[in-house]
């Protein structure tokens, strides 16, 4: 069903390109649609269009970044996010994303700076806290990464990869019943999550 629709999305868009080559949001909905059908080149075009047509589109610039940093180019993704937060400095997900990519090169205070300041624009955002809560767990706050991974799944009860990070961080305190609870959880959701599967295994073998 949803195929079908963006199938007719791209139809729309399309004809609506054809018709007023200068629209800029037609260009970023071509765009967006590529990125959903992975066609990654394409949609860099089209959101590049968008940009010099209406260069305050501050979405493009954010969309732009999340298709450079697919593509692991890094530096570029940064380039982009900056400019959609400069523009809107309340865009939860472009400072979202910014705090992913500062977290995959290893730069944690930055990330939590652009995590924290996501959240407080948007905190309702599940895919926020389960970053953070990540983050956390990877600098030993294991008490508060649990607490931010478990208002993730919350928020989003299907967050396999949240339940899992809980119960990493339930093992680290030696809480092994509740790691085997959270596994379980991620298990339920997803059933091929083979860290949370190989995790509970080992935690079979050694919890009485």
């Amino acid at each position: 069903h949803r195929l079908a629709e963006t199938i007719k999305e791209e139809g729309e868009n399309l004809r609506a390109l054809e018709l007023y080559p200068w629209y800029a949001k037609a260009h970023f909905n071509v765009g967006a649609i590529y990125q959903i059908k992975g066609r990654t080149d394409e949609a860099i075009r089209e959101y590049s269009i968008a940009i010099a047509l209406k260069p305050d589109l501050a979405v493009a610039y954010n969309n732009l970044g999340f298709a450079y940093y697919g593509l692991g180019r890094q530096e570029e993704a940064l380039e982009m996010y900056g400019k959609a937060i400069m523009l809107k400095p309340s865009y939860a997900k472009a400072h979202a994303n910014t705090g992913r990519l500062y977290m995959d090169l290893g730069r944690a205070g930055e990330a939590e700076a652009h995590l924290s300041t996501a959240l407080g624009y948007a905190p309702g955002d599940a895919a926020t806290w389960l970053l953070i809560g990540e983050l956390h767990l990877k600098e030993g706050r294991t008490k508060e990464a649990i607490e931010e991974l478990r208002t993730a799944t919350r928020l989003n009860p299907d967050m396999s990869q949240a339940y899992n990070s809980i119960g990493i961080g339930y093992e680290r305190l030696g809480m092994h019943q509740e790691a085997i609870s959270a596994y379980q959880s991620a298990l339920a959701i997803d059933p091929g999550h083979k860290d949370a599967s190989e995790r509970l295994m080992r935690l079979y073998g050694t919890t009485p």
